[in-house]
C-alpha cells in the first residue's frame, strides 16, 4: 500500500535531485522566456511534471543527452514519433541526398507514387494524400467529409486527441456537448460542429449514429491521450456498421496507435475504414502525415474537387506533400519501421510488461497495466478504465509526478501524460529493459510500507 506521507517526502526529495542536476536546463529556460512566446517553440512543450522541462542536446536511436549532460533512454519517443530512432543514419542519409536535390519543387516528382504505394501496400487503403502532420491530415479528411455528405457536424469521443483540430475539442456529459477546459479563440460554439460521447459506450454510440446527421465519426481505435483504453469486443465493427448504414464516413486516426503492429492497428484487425489518418513517425522525423481513402470516397472526392479552385479548397499549402516529406515517407518505412523492429520493440515491451506487473502483484499495489503493441500505460487503479471519464477519476498528480521524476533522476523520460506512458524502442537491449525494471522497483519501494 503507498504511504502518503512517505510519497509526499520522496516527491520532495527527488524534485530537489532534479533541479540540482538539470541547473543548464534551468538556464535554458530562462533565456526562452526572454524571446519565446510560451518560453517554449510550442506551448506544450511546457507541461511536463517537473520544475521546468530538460533541455536537449542530442539523440540517437533510444536515447537522449540533456545541456546538462545527462543520458536518457527516451520512452517518449516524440510521443511516437521518434520511434524509428533518433537520428537514424539510413533515414538521414536519404533525407540528405534529397536535400542536395532541391527541397521545394511545388511540383510533381518521380517519388510521390512510389511513397502512395507503399502505403498501399502497408495499410490497405487505396488512395492516399498527404499533409504535414496528422492534424492537417485529420482538419483536410473533415472538410472533405462534410463536402461529401452535405452535413456539417462530426462525432468523436470524450478524452480523443486528433491533434489541434478545434472540432475535437469536446467533451460530452448528459446528452450537451461544450469545449473542452483550455481550449481559446473558439470561432464556433463547439456545439454546433461535434457531438462528443464516451467510448464503449454501444447505447449512446447507436443513438448518435441513427440521427443520420455526421458528416464523419473521427476515432482512435484505441484511446491513447488519457490513457491506453481499449475497445470493447465488437465495438469497432459496431460503430463501423452504424457509419455504413446512416451515411456516416469512419475515419480512423492511427498517429499513435500505428505502434501496435507492422501494419497499424486497423489492418492487423481488419476494420478496413473509409479513411485511415497517419502522423508522427511516418516521416522518420521530418514532418509529414497522411490520409488514405477507399475507392469509394475517392469517387466522392472527385466529384466535389475541382482543380481551378484547389488555392481556396482548405485542402493542403504550399510545403504539403513536399519532395522532402516524400522522401522522409520512404526513408522510415523502408529502413526504420520494418517487421524486424516491430518484433524487437514489442519483444521489449514483453519484458518490462512482465516484470512491471510482477512488481506490482508483489507489493500488493492497487495498480494495473494497459498495452498498445509498443506502448504499456501504468493506471494507479486495479483495472484500466474503459472510457475518458473513468480514465480522469483515476488520475493520481502527486503519485504520477513522483514516479515521473524519479525516473528521470534515474536516467529514463516516460510521456508527459495522465498515466504513467512509455513507447518502447527496437534498440532498447534486454539489459537496458531489466535495469528499468530494477530502478522502477526501487523507486515504488521508497513510498510503500
Amino acid at each position: 500500500m503507498i504511504n502518503r506521507k512517505k510519497l509526499q517526502e520522496q516527491l520532495l526529495l527527488e524534485r530537489e535531485v532534479y533541479l540540482t542536476s538539470h541547473q543548464n536546463s534551468y538556464q535554458n529556460k530562462s533565456k526562452r522566456s526572454e524571446v519565446l512566446l510560451y518560453n517554449a517553440p510550442m506551448n506544450w512543450m511546457q507541461q511536463w511534471p517537473l520544475a521546468y522541462p530538460i533541455t536537449i542536446e542530442s539523440g540517437c536511436q533510444h536515447k537522449v543527452t540533456d545541456i546538462d549532460s545527462n543520458e536518457y533512454i527516451d520512452f517518449c519517443l516524440g510521443y511516437s514519433a521518434a520511434f524509428p530512432g533518433h537520428g537514424s543514419k539510413d533515414v538521414s542519409k536519404l533525407l540528405h541526398e534529397q536535400m542536395n536535390k532541391g527541397m521545394v519543387y511545388t511540383m510533381p516528382s518521380s517519388l510521390d507514387a512510389k511513397v502512395a504505394g507503399l502505403l498501399k501496400e502497408r495499410f490497405g487503403q487505396d488512395f492516399w494524400g498527404f499533409a504535414l502532420s496528422a492534424t492537417d491530415a485529420n482538419r483536410f479528411m473533415i472538410k472533405l467529409c462534410r463536402a461529401i455528405t452535405n452535413r456539417k457536424k462530426i462525432l468523436v469521443f470524450n478524452g480523443c486527441y486528433h491533434g489541434t483540430v478545434e472540432e475535437a475539442f469536446a467533451m460530452g456529459e448528459n446528452g450537451e456537448t461544450k469545449t473542452r477546459e483550455g481550449n481559446i479563440g473558439i470561432g464556433v460554439e463547439t456545439s454546433r460542429t461535434t457531438a462528443a460521447i464516451e467510448f464503449n459506450n454501444r447505447a449512446a454510440l447507436e443513438q448518435e449514429l441513427e440521427k443520420g446527421i455526421y458528416a464523419c465519426l473521427l476515432l482512435e481505435p484505441v484511446m491513447t491521450n488519457c490513457g491506453i483504453i481499449h475497445p470493447m469486443e465488437g465495438y469497432l465493427e459496431q460503430a463501423k456498421e452504424l457509419c455504413k448504414k446512416n451515411g456516416t464516413v469512419f475515419i480512423i486516426d492511427e498517429a499513435h496507435t500505428i505502434t501496435t503492429d507492422y501494419a497499424g492497428y486497423a489492418k492487423k484487425h481488419n476494420l478496413e475504414p473509409d479513411a485511415l489518418i497517419l502522423g508522427k513517425c511516418i516521416g522518420g522525423g521530418f514532418p509529414a502525415g497522411a490520409y488514405g481513402v477507399s475507392e469509394s470516397i475517392k469517387n466522392k472526392i472527385d466529384e466535389i474537387i475541382r482543380v481551378e479552385y484547389s488555392d481556396t479548397s482548405g485542402i493542403g499549402g504550399t510545403m504539403t506533400g513536399s519532395i522532402m516529406a516524400m522522401s522522409g515517407i520512404k526513408a522510415a518505412l523502408t529502413y526504420e519501421l520494418t517487421k524486424e523492429n516491430f518484433i524487437r520493440a514489442n519483444a521489449n515491451t514483453d519484458i518490462i510488461v512482465k516484470g512491471m506487473g510482477e512488481i506490482i502483484e508483489k507489493n500488493r499495489l492497487e495498480w494495473s497495466i494497459a498495452r498498445l503493441g509498443a506502448r504499456f500505460d501504468i493506471w494507479f487503479a486495479k483495472t484500466p478504465g474503459k472510457d475518458a471519464s473513468e480514465a480522469f477519476s483515476q488520475h493520481d498528480e502527486v503519485l504520477y509526478e513522483y514516479l515521473f521524476t524519479a525516473l528521470v533522476n534515474k536516467g529514463y523520460i516516460m510521456s508527459p501524460y495522465w498515466n504513467l506512458l512509455g513507447s518502447v524502442s527496437p534498440y532498447l537491449s534486454e539489459v537496458e529493459c531489466h535495469q528499468y525494471l530494477l530502478d522502477f522497483e526501487e523507486a515504488v519501494m521508497k513510498i510503500i510500507d
